[in-house]
């Protein structure tokens, strides 16, 4: 069960190779990805304990802290934005946005804020007997560096700092290519032993 934003989600390279495909194969299970275009930590962390079911294997890619988790007046629903890149009809939320980010933001007590919501969710997991993998894709490079556990694969460079470092390339609206995604995996396989487990914690 894979959970995330639109890297996880595989956007612009959905019929090709993505680190929530390669990894379900090298599983041997069925994947079942939640993913979603846009999606921030805590939209990302509600849909887990939302859908998680017992005896799975779970993967979540962590995304940008800038992402915020707003109600949307609309349609009654909860969506992602970025406060970095507001766009959508909501438009009039942009001067609250900026005023919080200005005020407020502040990205070392977010990174404090996300992981521990993610440790809970760990332990969630665990107790359902699931697997949980923790994956930096979009996250600062040193967000999640400190992250206790060997199924924390976030001691290392992003998935996009990792697509840019060694000129993977991007897709045109800005997400990492096929090719990056699975040179990622194998990097993950080779340096994280806690992937090539097929026990239950």
């Amino acid at each position: 069960m894979a959970f995330g934003c639109s890297v996880m989600y595989g956007e612009e390279i959905e019929t090709q190779q993505t680190i929530p495909k390669l990894l379900a194969e090298h599983f041997g299970e069925e994947l079942i990805n939640h993913a979603k275009v846009g999606s921030s930590n805590d939209e990302i962390i509600h849909t887990a304990f939302t859908e998680i079911t017992p005896k799975q294997t779970v993967i979540i890619g962590i995304t940008d802290v800038a992402r915020v988790y707003w109600p949307h007046s609309m349609t009654d629903n909860i969506q992602s934005y970025s406060v970095s890149n507001f766009r959508g009809k909501l438009i009039g939320l942009k001067n609250t946005l900026d005023s919080w980010y200005k005020f407020c933001y502040n990205e070392e007590v977010l990174y404090k804020y996300t992981y521990q919501k993610l440790k809970h969710l760990e332990k969630y997991c665990h107790n359902m007997g699931n697997n949980i993998y923790f994956l930096n894709f979009c996250s600062h490079r040193k967000g999640f560096t400190e992250a206790e556990g060997r199924n924390w694969c976030t001691k290392d460079t992003s998935l996009v700092y990792f697509t840019d470092e060694n000129e993977y390339g991007r897709e045109p609206k800005g997400h990492p290519t096929s090719r990056a995604h699975l040179k990622y995996t194998r990097y993950l396989l080779e340096n994280y032993p806690a992937l090539k487990e097929k026990t239950r914690h």
